[in-house]
């Protein structure tokens, strides 16, 4: 109640809002494709979102016999999540988002789990990036106990770990720091090199997408196969480089090609979702996409295909927007 009023309380996902701000900008109706890319956002199915792709139909509705918890993120207007990333299990909450080389430990014991990698591989990059096997073991413990841990389908998680493997950070000061570095290095690959998104050749790094074998299913990249392979790369380099400027400009590009697989899988995955859902309008936003590299090698790749793509631009594509969209899922 406010003055003795009774109010209507309405609750929207965070990454569903970023989306119909840009809806509520352009004044889009119809179907449409939202990509979502942001840090943290609480999901539907008890994990942290953060890479969303949703399917939109932005002047329809679920029937209440139509919603499914697990995929359906809003029935006004209907909003489906049609795409993420593979959840990994992280320690440490709000705190994970500071001490990077905590989350990328986090990862790596995923990725031991599963044996992406052998046992020589961690051994050394636990050298190159001075973790101390101790710190580890008490992580590990952690997870495999379920104390402190939470699920990461979130960009921001994946930034912050790639991040720390590569060395160019260890915490995050502020929001967003940790990302930010890692664009200045592929940035510096870029201009040192002249390289663009399209001259990276078809066996260098990649994401590997799992397919939906059913409708419950939706597509899913695999953030530990890619941090996998990002750790035998960077073992090679650190092995091989004939000097530290060698090494950090190989680094550098390793950065460049990190994004250029984000890419290549996100594009991937709207195509076909677009293709399924006859969807030619797509949105990015999300505070990820605050990264230039990353927004421009989507948006070009999808426009090269023919669909028209919408950014935010009156409002920002980060946590400032989502008011807006909220109040707009309202309105349509």
């Amino acid at each position: 109640y406010i003055d003795g009023i009774p109010q209507r309380i309405v609750r929207r996902q965070h990454h569903a809002a970023h989306v119909l701000s840009v809806v509520a900008e352009h004044g889009l109706t119809g179907r449409l494709l939202g990509v979502s890319y942001d840090g943290t956002g609480y999901g539907l199915d008890d994990t942290i979102w953060g890479s969303e792709i949703f399917s939109c139909m932005l002047n329809d509705r679920f029937e209440e016999e139509d919603v499914r918890p697990d995929s359906t993120v809003e029935s006004r207007p209907k909003i489906m999540r049609s795409g993420a990333l593979l959840p990994v299990k992280l320690m440490g909450g709000e705190q994970s988002a500071r001490d990077i080389k905590n989350t990328l430990c986090g990862y790596i014991r995923s990725i031991e789990e599963r044996q992406l990698v052998g046992p020589g591989t961690i051994d050394k990059v636990f050298k190159i990036l001075n973790i101390d096997r101790g710190d580890y073991g008490i992580i590990s413990a952690c997870l495999k106990a379920d104390i402190n841990i939470y699920y990461s389908a979130c960009m921001g998680r994946l930034f912050d770990a790639v991040t720390a493997l590569l060395g160019r950070k260890t915490r995050n000061t502020f929001g967003g720091e940790s990302p930010m570095a890692l664009e200045d290095a592929a940035m510096r690959a870029y201009r040192r090199l002249g390289v663009t998104l399209k001259d990276i050749e078809a066996d260098e790094l990649r994401m590997k997408v799992i397919e939906p074998t059913n409708e419950e299913e939706i597509y899913r990249m695999d953030q530990a196969v890619l941090v996998a392979d990002l750790m035998e790369r960077i073992v090679e380099i650190y092995e091989s480089s004939s000097s530290i400027e060698e090494r950090e400009d190989r680094i550098d590009e390793l950065a460049f090609e990190f994004h250029k697989a984000i890419i290549d899988s996100t594009v991937y995955i709207c195509d076909k979702v677009c293709g399924r859902d006859y969807i030619q309008h797509i949105a990015l936003t999300g505070g990820t996409m605050y990264n230039r590299l990353l927004l421009d090698g989507i948006g070009s790749s999808l426009e090269r295909l023919g669909y028209g793509v919408y950014i935010n631009s009156k409002v920002p594509g980060g946590d400032g927007g989502i008011s807006l969209g909220q109040m707009y899922g309202e309105l349509i």
